[in-house]
């Protein structure tokens, strides 16, 4: 977009409101991913599971079907609009969290998370696209920054307040009442924000240039030794800050004999700062 573009789009309260609700989703988006990591040791007590088991649950089958379906959802995010998808996939992973709250089995509960983790591989990437789309270039940075407090925001919410509610409640009540804002805020994006007008097209450098399409940029990016070092690097930081975030509590409830809201409260506010903030 060049500067005659920018300085055209203008910047209003619908703007801002929709990165408020934007923002919001996005917390609730890690608040739902990151509650089962306080819930681990109720769950292996009523479910007889082990501790590989969890690792699957937690981690293994939520990374293959989030990876899996972001591609996907992010294509179809450029061919339908950015609004739907991130409406429909909120409502899809909250509801996925509320039934994980009435599983019967590990089975039905691992079915669930999968459901969780293809819901939310519709959310990022629309998110930070439309979000783009809203605001101008010179504005975009700080935009983006504000939507970004989602990751730190929802550990410190999702374990704090989940802790507490598994330790008051129990720990199916924490997953239902923990889906159950995704499914309003889905729904509130969708009949209350306006999308954005679809950027201006960028005319092609010359008559017969090349219609880009995903798999040139691919290969673009897939040569370039920056992205590459930057992919290994964020991959690696998101392995340790997941197992970290994941194992913690049930460190501390084990070693330490912390309850779940005490080990919630004090792993969420420091997890808040170490998780990987764009997935």
């Amino acid at each position: 977009m060049n500067a005659t573009q920018g300085s055209s789009h203008k910047t209003t309260w619908h703007t801002h409101y929709a990165l408020a609700v934007l923002a919001i989703i996005y917390v609730f988006n890690y608040i739902d991913r990151l509650v089962i990591s306080i819930l681990i040791e109720p769950i292996k007590i009523e479910f007889g599971i082990s501790d590989t088991q969890i690792g699957l649950l937690s981690g293994v089958a939520f990374a293959i079907f989030y990876t899996a379906f972001g591609l996907p959802f992010g294509r179809l995010a450029d061919r339908i609009g950015r609004k739907p998808v991130i409406a429909l996939a909120c409502i899809a992973w909250s509801g996925m969290t509320m039934l994980c709250g009435v599983a019967t089995s590990f089975a039905m509960l691992l079915l669930f998370r999968i459901g969780v983790a293809v819901g939310e591989a519709g959310g990022t990437a629309p998110s930070v696209a439309m979000v783009s789309d809203l605001y101008p270039p010179e504005k975009r940075s700080r935009a983006l920054s504000v939507f970004l407090m989602g990751p730190s925001l929802g550990a410190v919410l999702g374990l704090g307040l989940g802790g507490w509610i598994a330790q008051t409640y129990g720990w199916r009540t924490a997953f239902l009442v923990i889906g159950a804002p995704g499914v309003l805020l889905g729904l509130l994006l969708w009949l209350t924000v306006r999308s954005p007008a679809a950027p201006a097209p960028v005319p092609a450098a010359s008559a017969g240039a090349a219609k880009e399409d995903w798999r040139s940029t691919l290969r673009e990016l897939l040569a370039t030794p920056a992205f590459l070092l930057i992919t290994l690097a964020g991959t690696l930081a998101a392995i340790m800050g997941y197992a970290i975030g994941t194992w913690n509590p049930s460190f501390m409830i084990r070693s330490h004999d912390l309850s779940m809201q005490h080990a919630g409260l004090l792993i969420g506010l420091g997890a808040g700062s170490a998780l990987p903030s764009a997935r």
